[in-house]
């Protein structure tokens, strides 16, 4: 019996909260109470708001235009830090006049490092970051889940490594198409999750037109050209491409195009709204008739040099895939080749060597502007020798030989 009344004493005791568990409630469940009640609020908010905005159009549209915002972003932002890399390069070397040992060891090793930073960088924190990323893309609109080509983490290394490489690209022929196509897949993925969080609807396997439409914002946002990434996204995605991307690829692009171009007058770059690389053709005669065989002899010569190149490409790397000492080179020191090459490379771009035959001295923006001058090229050298103003083609006869010797030769090294 006395274990019985002490057994009831002990549940009563538990079932009649103490002095000190009710004074302490209060103070502990007063911090949650508010918190609870903004979060309420904020959830009933983004409710009201998804009504209002879901009654205009889909929830699908703002995600295709915050991604052509974002992607130009991100493209402005790689643009402005490669041009602060460049731009401390040549500083840098500028500063080095007269020491031809110190100027050599900057010209060379400044890419090497940047190239085996990126290198580095890129296969220990994500090795799925390495390549250009098209034929993944590719391989995910086939049906095949590859989540880690999409995560966050490979995206942060891709854009780190890619801004590295592209910081040595007066050395380093690459360009950022390809790899920021990649980028643009990544966002355009984690859009589509909270698109289906947001619209509270199971995530699909295969967000297919949201990828179609990156691949179109991604080329877009490089060049600020909306019809050039729907025309790459037809072509490089044509077997997966349906006619309702139309709209949406159109749409997304021409948010990133505007938005890119927007940054550039917001930096300085431009003075207005205008083509990345803009001529100044005659409006009355931009070109002769006999120009056009011109023009296809060009398209032909270009289809029968990137055959050869593709020839080669694969015999080179036929011969690195058989060379034991490249194989263990790739497989645990990808920094090391990545920077020998770069360092190769850069001797041969050397200014006071083979470089000067090349314009090397030449950013890759600096390149296009001067090869699209539609200026002629005996009307700049004759003003270059009066000394009226500097001229943008002066650099490709700083060696003395014919611009056409410098052309051929920039062909052929590139």
């Amino acid at each position: 019996m006395k274990q019985n009344e002490a057994g009831g004493v002990k549940n009563r005791e538990q079932d009649v909260p103490s002095e000190t568990s009710r004074n302490e409630r209060p103070l502990l469940g007063s911090p949650g109470k508010p918190c609870q009640q903004s979060r309420a609020f904020v959830k009933g908010c983004l409710l009201k708001l998804r009504c209002i905005l879901g009654t205009l159009c889909g929830m699908e549209w703002y995600a295709y235009a915050a991604l052509g915002v974002l992607t130009a972003i991100l493209s402005f932002l790689m643009d402005m830090s490669v041009a602060k890399l460049l731009r401390a390069h040549q500083w840098l070397y500028i500063k080095l006049e007269g020491n031809f040992l110190l100027q050599f060891l900057c010209w060379t090793l400044y890419p090497a490092s940047l190239c085996a930073l990126a290198s580095s960088f890129s296969h220990n924190i994500c090795p799925f970051s390495t390549g250009s990323g098209l034929p993944e893309v590719r391989t995910m609109l086939s049906g095949v889940e590859m989540p880690h080509y999409l995560s966050l983490t490979n995206m942060f290394a891709k854009f780190l490594g890619l801004t590295c490489t592209l910081a040595a690209s007066s050395t380093v022929f690459l360009g950022k198409v390809g790899p920021f196509v990649h980028l643009s897949t990544m966002l355009g993925a984690y859009l589509s999750r909270l698109c289906s969080l947001i619209q509270g609807r199971k995530e699909e396997k295969s967000s297919g037109e949201m990828l179609v439409v990156s691949a179109a914002v991604g080329v877009a946002s490089c060049f600020g050209a909306p019809i050039s990434g729907v025309l790459f996204s037809v072509e490089v995605m044509c077997s997966h491409f349906a006619l309702r991307d139309y709209c949406p690829c159109v749409f997304s692009a021409a948010c990133g195009a505007l938005t890119f171009r927007l940054f550039s007058v917001w930096s300085g770059d431009g003075e207005t709204l205008q083509a990345l690389f803009k001529t100044s053709f005659s409006d009355v005669l931009p070109f002769y008739p006999l120009e056009i065989l011109v023009f296809a002899s060009l398209g032909l010569l270009c289809g029968a040099v990137s055959c050869s190149y593709l020839f080669c490409h694969r015999w080179i790397l036929h011969f690195i895939k058989t060379n034991p000492i490249l194989i263990k080179m790739l497989t645990t020191e990808k920094g090391v080749y990545s920077g020998m090459v770069t360092f190769l490379l850069a001797c041969l771009t050397f200014p006071h060597s083979a470089g000067q035959y090349m314009a090397s001295k030449y950013t890759m923006k600096q390149l296009f502007s001067s090869l699209l001058d539609d200026r002629q090229w005996g009307f700049q050298s004759h003003n270059s020798s009066l000394g009226l103003e500097p001229e943008p083609w002066w650099e490709w006869a700083s060696s003395g030989n014919p611009v056409y010797l410098s052309l051929a030769f920039f062909l052929l090294m590139k």
